[in-house]
């Protein structure tokens, strides 16, 4: 869920995401969950991430805090990827 203006000035700096795929190509409005998963699948790559971000004002786009590598094994599904 997007946050307002005023929650963002009132934690600026403060607010973490973490989200399931690599970014920024496979964020924004809509990518979350699942459909991160089935993107990245569909996409055919071998190695995925998930990647904690600062929050702004723009879904998907703060500052990289960490990121972690995942392998996507043949076979994977959204569910086994997501697990």
């Amino acid at each position: 869920r997007r946050l307002g203006p005023r929650t963002l000035k009132a934690y600026e700096g403060r607010i973490l995401n973490i989200h399931p795929g690599p970014l920024p190509q496979f964020g924004g409005e809509g990518m979350y969950g699942a459909a991160v998963h089935r993107a990245v699948i569909a996409a055919g790559l071998r190695e995925t991430a998930i990647v904690v971000h600062s929050v702004d004002a723009i879904y998907d786009h703060g500052p990289e805090i960490a990121r972690r590598s995942v392998a996507v094994e043949p076979g994977d599904t959204p569910e086994t990827l997501e697990a």
